[in-house]
């Protein structure tokens, strides 16, 4: 009995091991059959994008991004997206024109003006920065990012009052963040 019990759990653990390598398999071959599905919709290409994003595949994310591009030229996400690919590749030029194409397709995108400011900063062009983010606190006066990251940029250029007046209103606006509450660094 005790070996008959013993037996039926291995062939239960395999089933379970198949099974699951089976599930693994599906998984693994689900977004290029998804693409495949949908070959002519940008949105698949800018999800799957967003995808190799987040597993550190920056350039098969902006392989992606210029598909949905060749598909939907005026696809603000697509181009969004590939310039946050740029970024983490370092190519920060590329990065901003991206962006600069997204906000000229979508000039009310907060979000674009934001990350165009981000990357301003990290080159160090902190009236451009700062000019974005202005922006960003015109199309959305509730964007506790915004307020931030110009304070971020007032606080590099030692505009100390300016810097601190941001960081509160950053705080007022999203108490619950961490990365704000914890980031500020007064000189």
């Amino acid at each position: 009995m005790l070996v008959t019990t013993m037996v039926m759990s291995a062939m239960l653990n395999l089933h379970s091991i198949a099974e699951i390598q089976s599930q693994e398999k599906i998984v693994a071959e689900f977004p290029a059959a998804i693409v495949q599905n949908h070959s002519n919709d940008p949105k698949v290409f800018v999800d799957r994008g967003k995808e190799y994003i987040d597993q550190q595949e920056y350039e098969k994310a902006i392989a992606n991004f210029n598909r949905a591009i060749e598909l939907a030229p005026k696809f603000a996400k697509a181009y969004f997206n590939r310039g946050a690919a740029y970024g983490l590749l370092g190519q920060s030029e590329k990065e901003i024109a991206d962006y600069s194409r997204a906000i000229e397709l979508n000039p009310q995108s907060a979000e674009t003006y934001v990350a165009r400011g981000k990357a301003y900063a990290r080159l160090l062009e902190y009236a451009e920065a700062i000019a974005d983010f202005d922006r960003a606190i015109e199309l959305d006066p509730q964007s506790a990012n915004a307020y931030y990251n110009r304070g971020l940029a007032y606080q590099t250029l030692r505009q100390d009052e300016k810097a601190n007046a941001d960081f509160n209103r950053a705080i007022e606006l999203n108490m619950n963040n961490e990365v704000i509450r914890k980031g500020i660094k007064i000189h």
